[in-house]
């Protein structure tokens, strides 16, 4: 940053950072310059994306593909919640997202074993990044495919899952004597290929079903420009992608209430591994030389805790679902209601 503004002709900004009295406040100036707001928002969409993800693949797991029911068709509606708070690295701000919307869908079972679904939804987010002075909303539409198979007792679940996002943003830089606000408005893709393979013990009206899921994840933004005064940058289009490696194991257990009532219990205990790597964008000041910025990177390591409870009534389920990652120095928390009627 400090290297881009050399190139920077001489006007409000240079003269606000040239009189900076000490390098503390030298550094706070180029922070508050930097657009950082930008890698660290593509890094939250992209990771809290999983929620989608986790939707799909626990409906196929309740599919009558694995029921053993024989049930042709079913409609579902399922609304979700996401908090993630990003912890600073030591160069990037901590960051919030609070993400919050519904996926509907439909599968047809084709045969015994083997069910296909189509999803769709859409979500809002607020973002924020409170020490650099930044926030975004972002508006989500989401489409999505899935399957379900079983045999010879493995069982394996696979689908896909593409989002558009529109993005409003609004920085206020404040350094000095200097002060502007600048805005943005922006589109993002962001798009996700995912498979999971288990095989269950069946104890009574219990099952504990050892997993592994692998997850490519990508994220794509065009260039753009920020509208404002003279610290509104040009952003670079930028690109994110990487695998998602979870394994684990799942628990659940059935209980009959009643001859009309099934009650649901689920538990899941798991270790996640991404190589989620590119985490910055190219951003530039008129006049200034092109410069990197990165953002609060997504967590390499973490564990991954999961449960849930359903209720089935005749031809209609509901219940809830809550999922955690324990991350060093990040929270990442997840509620799901579900809402299913058989055909």
């Amino acid at each position: 940053m400090a290297g881009a503004l050399a190139d920077l002709p001489d006007g409000a900004i240079v003269d606000a950072v040239v009189a900076s009295a000490s390098p503390s406040a030298a550094r706070s100036a180029f922070d508050a310059l930097s657009g950082e707001i930008y890698p660290s928002l593509a890094n939250s969409l992209l990771e809290s994306d999983a929620a989608l993800r986790d939707i799909m693949l626990a409906q196929a797991r309740n599919s009558a593909a694995e029921d053993g029911s024989q049930t042709r068709s079913r409609l579902w509606f399922d609304p979700y919640l996401t908090e993630i708070a990003g912890g600073s690295d030591g160069n990037a701000a901590s960051s919030h997202i609070s993400r919050s919307g519904f996926l509907t869908g439909g599968d047809l079972q084709l045969s015994e074993n083997w069910l296909l679904g189509l999803a769709a939804g859409y979500g809002e987010s607020d973002f924020d990044v409170n020490a650099r002075a930044s926030d975004a909303n972002v508006d989500t539409l989401s489409i999505g495919a899935y399957s379900a198979l079983a045999g010879s007792g493995l069982r394996g679940r696979f689908g896909g899952l593409y989002s558009w996002h529109e993005i409003n943003s609004e920085r206020s830089i404040a350094f000095g004597a200097f002060r502007d606000k600048v805005k943005g408005n922006y589109n993002a893709r962001s798009g996700q290929v995912f498979g999971e393979i288990d095989y269950p013990f069946k104890l009574a009206r219990a099952e504990i079903a050892p997993f592994v899921n692998l997850t490519y994840a990508r994220w794509d933004a065009d260039g753009w420009s920020e509208s404002g005064g003279d610290a509104a940058l040009d952003i670079q289009a930028s690109h994110l992608d990487g695998l998602i490696t979870t394994t684990g194991l799942r628990m659940g257990a059935e209980l009959p209430w009643s001859s009309d009532l099934l009650v649901r219990l689920g538990a899941m205990a798991g270790w996640r591994f991404t190589s989620l790597s590119g985490s910055g964008e190219w951003h530039q000041l008129a006049g200034a030389s092109p410069f990197f910025i990165g953002g609060v990177p997504v967590e390499r390591n973490a564990a991954v805790l999961g449960a849930d409870l359903r209720l089935a009534f005749r031809s209609m389920s509901l219940g809830l679902a809550y999922d955690g990652l324990l991350e060093r120095g990040s929270q990442y928390q997840s509620y799901k209601g579900f809402l299913t009627v058989k055909f």
